[in-house]
């Protein structure tokens, strides 16, 4: 976990809200989601949010819009 005292930019890492940040695109997340599916996953899909810049409820409400359509 990163370093509890540190900003963001001066964090080796940041978490960031599923869609925002490195992998924006649904070019990389839309083979990540799609995976489990491919081998017979059929449950749960979790969202953890841990972004320091976004409101909680809001980066996790924004993850699901993002995420809904890429489910199978």
């Amino acid at each position: 976990m990163p370093h509890a005292s540190r900003t963001p930019e001066e964090q080796a890492w940041t978490f960031r809200t599923v869609g925002h940040g490195t992998g924006t695109g649904t070019g990389f997340w839309a083979p990540f989601i799609g995976a489990p599916a491919e081998v017979g996953y059929d449950d749960v899909v979790s969202v953890e949010n841990e972004d320091p810049v976004r409101d909680a409820v809001e980066g996790v409400a924004d993850a699901a819009r993002f995420i809904k359509p890429l489910l199978h």
